[in-house]
């Protein structure tokens, strides 16, 4: 957006002046957005777009918070809450009495494995 400023100054004969055009640019700042994928023991699950410097607890805060039927144990041992989350992150909320594993290598800075990854969620067997 620009914005067009016309000045008016008094000269000394009382006329004033031809208005001068001082073109000034205002820039609104642009917020960056990440898009996460949030599923399983949530109240609503789902593709959410967060400010990109959005942290876990965001995310889940987002979706509704755990639903009764949430692993609170797990996720409080393996999730953490305060790990940034990076554009395309899943998070997966597992069920009390869910069995799962993490795949191996798929940590990244919001990782929390098995609850948490780039879609690696793997259900044990």
């Amino acid at each position: 957006m620009t914005l067009v400023v016309i000045e008016h100054t008094a000269s000394n004969d009382g006329i004033p002046p031809a208005p001068t055009n001082s073109a000034k640019s205002y820039v609104s700042p642009v917020t960056k957005q990440i898009t996460i994928d949030i599923e399983g023991t949530v109240e609503k699950p789902g593709v959410y777009k967060l400010p990109s410097d959005s942290r876990v607890q965001d995310a889940l805060v987002q979706a509704g918070g755990l639903t009764q039927n949430a692993n609170h144990q797990k996720v409080a041992q393996i999730l953490n809450l305060a790990a940034p989350l990076t554009d395309s992150a899943k998070l997966y909320i597992p069920t009390v009495g869910e069995q799962y594993s993490a795949s191996e290598g798929t940590t990244n800075s919001s990782s929390g494995n098995a609850v948490q990854g780039n879609g690696q969620y793997q259900p044990s067997n």
